[in-house]
């Protein structure tokens, strides 16, 4: 299966919701700007909670981002736990995740960015000179 048909814009997005397509959805909203373990098992646990929800991933933004917004759409894409990852308009991400309806939403922006300034730190510290 091609990951990026999973991915959707927040017009499309807004559409399958209004229709009914995306039902029983559970959303995270998170930046997924680089990629570490624990987000794959919170990611794991969410689907395990939440077994017939439609999992969603609305992108969130990043200061300073290492990957552009596609790469990190189609990274969230490529994990099998995802039903579908959202691009939301430009800081609109919020407002997207409320057009969903969703029956649960988690955050994962500030659990993300922590595991990512660890990731940074521990990358310069084997490259230091």
């Amino acid at each position: 299966m091609d990951t990026r048909k999973k991915i959707l814009d927040a017009v499309t997005a807004h559409r399958y919701a209004a229709s009914g397509n995306l039902s029983r959805v559970v959303a995270v909203a998170a930046p997924f700007d680089g990629l570490t373990a624990p987000p794959v098992r919170r990611l794991r646990d969410l689907r395990q909670r939440h077994p017939d929800a439609t999992l969603v991933v609305v992108l969130t933004g990043v200061p300073e981002p290492l990957l552009s917004l596609q790469a990190r759409a189609e990274l969230a894409a490529g994990l099998r736990d995802v039903d579908f990852v959202i691009l939301p308009e430009q800081g609109e991400w919020e407002k997207t995740v409320t057009a969903l309806a969703p029956q649960a939403v988690y955050r994962e922006h500030a659990a993300q960015e922590q595991e990512r300034a660890a990731l940074m730190a521990r990358v310069r510290e084997r490259h230091a000179v």
